[in-house]
């Protein structure tokens, strides 16, 4: 519904086969973006988890 009202309002000059393909090309960037930010976010998390376990192990032992 949404996307014909977008359509229909906002974008009535490009034919119904480019305007999916566009929006295609939209989502696909906005997906990879929100994967390369995800997979930097789980990184930094792992990352975190090994140094806070290192630190753990060593208090442990002392």
């Amino acid at each position: 519904m949404t996307v014909l009202i977008y359509k229909s309002f906002f974008v009535k000059d490009i034919p119904w086969v480019d305007f999916f393909c566009n929006g295609t090309y939209v989502l696909s960037a906005i997906a990879t973006l929100f994967t390369i930010y995800s997979f930097i976010y789980l990184n930094f998390k792992a990352n975190n988890n090994k140094s806070e376990n290192k630190l753990k192990w060593k208090t442990n032992l002392t």
